[in-house]
């Protein structure tokens, strides 16, 4: 297992402001990763911990909105936006904070670098404990977003060679 040491976290310049980066080497490639991001009508088997359910909001060719039935917050927005085949930008808005996660796949010999950099807002009375949540925050966005990532696309891919060699 490789993991890329992270960026230190940055006190943003607004109180309340965590900013982080966090990433994970995937044996995958990068196209299939962003699909599986992308495909949000399955987050819930992809980040089990974390959602029950999604539902569409609205679609279109910049973004697309869905509501996620999130385990612990409940019903959440969140806002999908494709920048490029490799980058994809999420906005969450939830009763304590907002945050935009940028996603991107960088291709590398072994399969794929998958990193998250946060920029999370929390809301008051919340946002005094930014200075102390750094941790606590790239933590989560390892366990909740780029394990599952990196569980689902490798067992996926290790299922195909099985099938396709039966």
């Amino acid at each position: 297992m490789t993991v890329q040491r992270d960026a230190p976290a940055r006190a943003g310049k607004r109180p309340g402001r965590i900013q982080v980066e966090a990433s994970i080497l995937i044996h995958a490639p990068a196209e299939r990763l962003a699909a599986l991001y992308l495909d949000h009508a399955h987050w819930s088997r992809l980040f089990p911990k974390t959602i029950r359910g999604v539902r569409l909001v609205r679609q279109s060719p910049a973004e697309t909105v869905v509501e996620v039935d999130d385990r612990t917050a409940g019903p959440v927005v969140n806002v999908i936006r494709p920048r490029s085949a490799r980058e994809i930008s999420l906005e969450e808005f939830k009763p304590k904070f907002d945050a935009t996660f940028r996603n991107s796949f960088e291709p590398t010999p072994d399969g794929t670098r998958y990193r998250v950099t946060a920029d999370v807002r929390l809301k008051r009375p919340f946002a005094v404990l930014a200075p102390f949540l750094h941790g606590y925050v790239r933590r989560s966005i390892r366990r909740y977003v780029l394990e599952p990532m990196r569980t689902y696309a490798e067992r996926e891919s290790h299922q195909h060679v099985v099938d396709a060699f039966g």
